[in-house]
């Protein structure tokens, strides 16, 4: 849930001091290391399983499995190492400036 005032969150008044927010019910996001990843804007999916009222199309964790198994070329594999970005070749220029000096392309 979003704080009652946006800028409260990305001014870090207030008890908390908040690193990002969640969209929930949406699309997986992109990586924290993509140049479209805003932090005040996380996309998420739900975690459940298809829906009768719109089959989950869209928006839920079955949904988007399938459309990776179909679509393996989008899926995001890591290496394990926090000190690298993992990315597939042809994709490295989607990649954040800052974090183009980590990268391994597979």
């Amino acid at each position: 849930m979003a704080p009652e005032k946006e800028e409260w969150a990305r001014e870090e008044r207030g008890r908390y001091a908040f690193q990002g927010m969640f969209l929930a019910g949406w699309r997986p996001a992109p990586s924290p290391f993509d140049e479209e990843f805003d932090r005040w804007a996380i996309p998420r999916v739900r975690s459940e399983g298809k829906i009768k009222e719109n089959d989950c199309e869209k928006y839920c964790s079955t949904a988007w499995l399938e459309y990776l198994d179909q679509h393996p070329q989008e899926r995001y594999t890591s290496d394990g190492n926090p000190g690298t970005v993992t990315i597939p070749r042809g994709l490295q220029d989607g990649l954040a400036p800052q974090y183009r000096g980590a990268a391994r392309v597979y």
